[in-house]
Formats: C-alpha cells, structure tokens, sequence
C-alpha cells in the first residue's frame, strides 16, 4: 500500500489513497486515527505525503513501520551497489547524526562483539544474510540487508592484550538512494539493536 502511495499519489490524493486503503478496505486503523495523522503530516516541516506515510506507518506498527513506509516511499528500480562500501561519516549530510549513529549504532556492539563472533550464523540467519566475502577487514565481518536493497557490512576486532573490542558499520555505495539520511541512522541503529536482541 505505502508502495503504491509512494508511486501513484500526487499532492491531495494521497490523503484519499490513505482512507480508502487503510481505513475503508483493511481497517488498520480508525478514521480518527488517520485525520489525527493527517494534521501532525500537515504541521511537520518536509514533504506532506511522507510525513503522513510516516506517521501511519508508526502508528500501525511502531518504529519498524515507520522505517518500512520511508523506505517505501523512496522505492525505485535501481539495483543495489554494494561497493565501495562507505563509512556513514563519508555520506553526503550525514555530519548531524554522526554522534548519535557512532553511539547507536557501533558502540554500542563493542561489550558485545565476543558474543556476536559466537552467535554469527545466528544473526546471519536471522537476517537472511551471508558472511560478508568481500574481506573488507577487521576479525570477521557480516553483510547484512536489514532492507532488500540496502546493505550494511559490519566489521569487528575482538579485544586483545593492546586494543579493545571496535565494531564499524559500513553502508552499500548506493543506500541513500533508497532512503534518506536521517532514515540511513535509524536503519543502522534498529539493526544493531536486533543484533544485541538475538545474541542475549
């Protein structure tokens, strides 16, 4: 449906779209719930139909379907490119949310990078993913596809006698083409909270 939305709706038609599909013919969600989204879509700074694309895909489903229906509504044909995989701090725009991603979203594996060496089929499966072939580094590493068409490669360097533990997260050469930057942190975030999430 968010698809479909992010294709074929221009302008006012996106609020039609939004009552007839959810409200009238699945019932996901009351009208009330949906006037309540078009009002905070129509206060937000940024594009009208992605905000309330937004805001409807939070609330039937929570921060997942908040980051489901952004990406659904920046769907194109474009294949993926994984390399060169790029640092977040190396993507255009990113200097905002490079703190909060740093933390979030690699720090915060370092206490856990013993465990996720152990549990690496786990997560890959998980996923639906694969041991990342590409050897980019680091004492293992993992290529997962949090999205169909946006990949993250983590690498990790267990702690020994001179270093710490250290995890990075690296993007495919092409993810902001499916999302955008503030959406790309959140990406990271959630899935390494999924990591920590499958190994506890």
């Amino acid at each position: 449906m968010f698809l479909k939305l992010g294709i074929t709706s221009f302008g006012a038609s996106t609020s039609e779209v939004i009552i007839e599909n959810i409200s009238e013919k699945k019932g996901w969600l009351s009208l009330d719930n949906i006037r309540s989204g078009i009002a905070v879509a129509g206060l937000s700074p940024g594009p009208f139909h992605i905000n309330l694309v937004m805001n409807l895909g939070y609330q039937l489903c929570g921060f997942r379907g908040l980051l489901l229906s952004l990406y659904s509504t920046h769907a194109n044909p474009n294949p993926i490119q994984l390399e060169p995989f790029k640092s977040f701090k190396d993507l255009p725009g990113s200097m905002p949310y490079q703190g909060p991603f740093s933390v979030n979203t690699e720090r915060t594996l370092i206490p856990h990078v013993p465990g996720i060496k152990d549990s690496r089929e786990r997560i890959l499966h998980t996923f639906g993913s694969e041991n990342a072939k590409i050897a980019p580094g680091g004492d293992f590493s993992l290529l997962i596809y949090p999205l169909p068409k946006i990949a993250l490669c983590y690498i990790f360097y267990l702690p020994d006698d001179e270093f710490p533990a250290a995890a990075t997260c690296l993007f495919s050469a092409n993810a902001l083409s499916f999302m955008p930057m503030d959406g790309l942190a959140d990406v990271g975030e959630y899935t390494s909270k999924k990591i920590i999430g499958i190994i506890a």
